[in-house]
């Protein structure tokens, strides 16, 4: 379906291009600080500010990756009686996958590269924002000499979109052309006893975690350690179940 098509695509660009933003506006935020000089009172801030910067550095590329990865690999999947059709006239799995892949690259690059400008335009407001608020000097600026948060966002976005893609293309090219009018078999599917169990696990693992969190000493409990793992067991906990939620 055509509309349907052009929705996945749609959705595909527009979560890459926040995904690279919010990466690169976050990793200037860690540049600006890291690379800063300060005494006394600034040289506080900016330990504070490498801290949470760094934490959220981490936080948000992980979310992002994931969140990037399972887009571009649903819209992929959900053009499995396309592809099966595919087969039946004569194409070979290894067609299907060249053809998913070049056009995920054709969306991720330009995708990529709005993210970059989405990014960069909305960096110093980040930097800013933790100026007002005491966590970072009021002088911390975006320095216009560092670009390699571009180029990592970048890279990032366009590898992780391609990955995606590739693992549900490998999949999808796989399915028999006698499956492709077996609309209910390929687009009916139900999440599997396997993802729930993994995605059971993930949140019970994030519980615990809070529950000893809540116990320990605060010198444990805020470590930067301990902060981001919690998010990294719900955010794929709660996807992998999704379709239960």
């Amino acid at each position: 379906m055509p509309s349907r098509r052009y929705a996945d695509l749609a959705g595909s660009f527009v979560t890459l291009v926040l995904g690279v933003a919010t990466v690169a506006v976050m990793l200037y935020a860690l540049a600006s600080s890291a690379t800063a000089d300060g005494t006394g009172d600034d040289h506080d801030a900016l330990v504070t500010s490498n801290a949470l910067t760094g934490t959220a550095v981490g936080v948000t590329t992980f979310a992002a990756v994931f969140v990037v990865a399972s887009t571009f690999a649903f819209a992929v999947a959900r053009r499995r009686r396309e592809f099966a059709l595919l087969r039946s006239i004569g194409a070979t799995p290894r067609q299907v996958r060249r053809m998913v892949l070049r056009e995920a690259f054709a969306l991720s690059v330009p995708a990529g590269l709005l993210g970059c400008l989405v990014g960069r335009l909305a960096a110093p407001g980040l930097v800013e924002w933790l100026g007002d608020h005491d966590l970072a000097p009021a002088w911390l600026t975006v320095r216009d000499d560092v670009t390699w948060p571009l180029y990592a966002a970048f890279a990032v976005g366009v590898v992780v979109a391609l990955c995606g893609a590739a693992v549900a293309a490998r999949q999808a090219a796989g399915v028999r052309p006698v499956e492709a009018m077996r609309q209910a078999v390929l687009d009916g599917r139900e999440a599997s006893r396997t993802r729930i169990v993994w995605g059971a696990v993930l949140l019970a693992g994030a519980v615990g975690f809070l529950l000893w969190t809540a116990l320990a000493t605060p010198d444990e409990a805020i470590h930067r350690k301990h902060r981001t793992l919690a998010p990294m067991l719900v955010i794929p906990g709660v996807a992998l179940l999704a379709p239960v939620l």
